[in-house]
């Protein structure tokens, strides 16, 4: 994998992110242990929090419609439930493609500033110390 770039180890995370979450634990788990660069860890990091609620909502769904049937709910209340579950996953899944164009652009939602800030006071600290 160290001979693609940047951007296609991205492309591989993000696609199998979308496609399967078990797809995005060899390929996205085997980026992020393997490689040294920040920017593909930061992006599969980013990956797996949007993978996992859209596999959690996935099964939220799944879950209130089976507890709808077995409590006998009419069929126009499931499928209105259903139609409302759907409208949601809808926008997460327009939310995944936002922030993966985002990504493939540049644009990096991390804390990164944020630790890079700590390290530095934890240098000014040491030194205030000596």
């Amino acid at each position: 994998m160290k001979n693609l770039s940047v951007k296609w180890q991205k492309l591989i995370i993000w696609l199998t992110g979308y496609v399967n979450i078990i797809a995005f634990f060899l390929a996205g788990g085997y980026l992020y242990l393997k490689t040294e660069d920040d920017e593909i860890k930061n992006s599969a990091k980013t990956a797996f929090f949007v993978t996992a609620c859209c596999t959690g909502l996935e099964l939220l769904r799944t879950v209130i419609y089976y507890i709808m049937v077995v409590s006998g709910a009419t069929y126009s209340v499931t499928s209105s439930m259903n139609i409302f579950l759907y409208v949601i996953y809808i926008t997460i899944a327009l939310a995944f493609l936002t922030l993966f164009i985002l990504d493939m652009v540049g644009i990096q939602l991390t804390r990164t500033k944020k630790a890079e800030k700590q390290v530095i006071v934890d240098e000014k600290i040491e030194e205030s110390q000596d």
